[in-house]
């Protein structure tokens, strides 16, 4: 039987770079208990009113409060640890 079909060779030029290795810091989002950080967001200075000297309190302090209440809160419940992963770099020639 004859086919259309025919053998197509060909050679392509690539660097594989071996095995470097990346370190990440990660959290654990999905073992979090819900119920656990909603009471630390409802006990937190987040979900108070601010003291009354603060009337002119700038954005940029309330972003930091907001940022240092986060990270305090999800450190305690979540805390980072880190991950080595490989690497993926494809260099073509």
């Amino acid at each position: 039987m004859l086919s259309d079909h025919s053998l197509i060779v060909s050679r392509l030029p690539f660097v594989v770079d071996a095995a470097s290795m990346v370190e990440k810091l990660v959290r654990g989002w999905r073992r979090v208990d819900r119920n656990e950080l909603r009471q630390a967001l409802e006990n937190s200075e987040l979900c108070r009113p601010p003291p009354p000297s603060s009337d002119d309190a700038d954005v940029d302090q309330l972003f930091t409060t907001y940022d240092t209440v986060l990270r305090r809160i999800a450190d305690r419940l979540v805390p980072q640890h880190s991950i080595r992963r490989p690497a993926c770099r494809l260099s073509v020639v």
